[in-house]
């Protein structure tokens, strides 16, 4: 009775272990896709407590950074992005029907693409009217 009942608690925390890894909110390392919302200003990097103009909120680091990709597709309240610093992510998507601007807010601003990949889909026009620094030979895909 004793070692069945060691092998249940041992399976149960095992278990436990495995889903606290798989849920938690932190995001250490891992990749992420962060979409676009705009819904407190203009600006790339605001946030206020957990909220951000990136979804999804309530993260540990709830700006995307240089293990994400980013997104900006559908309507948002502010679709002129400003930079406000320099910022690395992966790549950068723009989908949809709505136009969006990448715009720095300072000449020292830069938008730095680790894959160098910046892919559009839709009939939406696009201007990135600001420094970008690619880091790898990336693909520019541009689907109607």
């Amino acid at each position: 009775m004793f070692k069945k009942m060691a092998y249940v608690v041992a399976t149960c925390v095992l278990a436990a272990a495995i889903l606290a890894l798989v849920t938690s909110p932190a995001r250490g390392d891992a990749w992420e896709d962060f979409t676009w919302d705009g819904q407190l200003d203009q600006y790339w990097d605001t946030t206020s407590g957990d909220t951000t103009n990136w979804s999804p909120d309530g993260m540990a680091n709830p700006v995307p950074d240089a293990d994400d990709n980013v997104f900006f597709n559908g309507a948002a309240p502010y679709t002129t992005v400003e930079l406000h610093g320099s910022h690395r992510v992966l790549s950068a998507n723009f989908d949809g029907n709505t136009d969006y601007t990448l715009a720095e807010a300072l000449s020292s601003d830069r938008l730095r693409l680790v894959t160098g990949d910046i892919t559009t889909y839709g009939t939406a026009t696009h201007e990135i009217a600001s420094r970008i620094v690619l880091e790898d030979d990336g693909d520019w895909a541009i689907i109607d």
